[in-house]
């Protein structure tokens, strides 16, 4: 067996000293996780919107014709178009 190669599986092996990642190793990889789903979720929000725009945009558009005529009436609406 050659040096180069005794010294490669030597490095694969596991380390006799089993050390425990330290705090700040972890909390890094907390917010390393964190951001990395985060940035998932708001991709696949923008994703969605993006594939819903038109009938989201019609319904806030329906709610708020609906809102200010229940409280200021007719009047308010009268910009409107005619549903």
């Amino acid at each position: 067996m050659s040096t180069g190669f005794r010294d490669g599986l030597r490095v694969l092996a596991p380390s006799p000293v089993h050390r425990t990642p330290s705090l700040a190793s972890l909390f890094i990889a907390v917010i390393a996780w964190t951001a990395f789903l985060f940035a998932i979720v708001a991709w696949a929000v923008n994703i969605h919107h993006f594939i819903h725009k038109d009938s989201l945009s019609q319904l806030l558009y329906d709610v708020a014709a609906d809102s200010l005529y229940q409280q200021h009436g007719s009047i308010a609406c009268a910009g409107f178009p005619a549903r």
